[in-house]
């Protein structure tokens, strides 16, 4: 992947001349990451300053968390949000909120799973957990390093029992994070809001992130 510092002018040229859609991640971009996932929140200055891009461009934002909690959290008209990692989205221009639909078999399996995770999360009081409905988050940021080995090997050994069956995971910035197995990513989340959002076919996606879902 190119770095866009390098390329910057020609970048800016290009969403000068043709528009661009600019796509946000929420935890690490439009909030700093804290130790309490409850306490992450955006700043009114920067709240403000989102409100204002969004009147010259399309905006999304484009998180992990549930649908509900990311458009409480940022509370921003006029702008998209997609949520538990692209399968719940709500686009500014119908005003409509849409949820990838998942197969009960595998909805199944994640329950599951969700359940099991939660039996090896409960031996660690100092994890947290995030039920967001599509996806199922263990944040173990306060964990002592010998215990986060035990506790991602424990957690991995979940996921290799029911990957081929309907689990995926994420384990990325000590949060470890399960989801029906569907062909649905923020990837591609990010990519159907480009094309629903732009105003020209010439338009550019600006995405910026700092997870490995991003």
């Amino acid at each position: 992947m190119r770095d866009a510092n390098k390329h910057k002018d020609l970048i800016l040229g290009r969403v000068k001349k043709n528009g661009c859609v600019l796509m946000l991640d929420f935890d690490g971009t439009l909030a700093s990451i804290v130790a309490n996932y409850r306490k992450a929140a955006i700043s009114p200055k920067l709240r403000s300053v989102l409100a204002s891009i969004a009147k010259q461009m399309p905006v999304a934002v484009i998180s992990g968390r549930s649908l509900a909690d990311i458009r409480n959290r940022v509370c921003v008209g006029g702008i998209s949000y997609a949520g538990s990692h692209g399968i719940e989205t709500f686009m500014a221009r119908s005003r409509k909120s849409n949820s990838f639909i998942i197969p009960a078999r595998t909805m199944s399996v994640f329950q599951r799973a969700k359940h099991k995770l939660a039996k090896v999360a409960a031996r660690y009081p100092r994890v947290s957990i995030e039920d967001k409905g599509m996806s199922y988050a263990v944040h173990y940021r306060s964990l002592s390093p010998n215990q986060v080995v035990s506790f991602v090997n424990e957690a991995r050994e979940i996921i290799a029992e029911n990957h081929r069956d309907g689990v995926s995971a994420i384990n990325d910035l000590y949060t470890f994070d399960i989801m029906p197995n569907i062909s649905r990513t923020k990837g591609h989340c990010a990519r159907e809001m480009f094309r629903a959002l732009r105003k020209h076919n010439a338009a550019i996606p600006v995405y910026i992130g700092d997870g490995l879902t991003d």
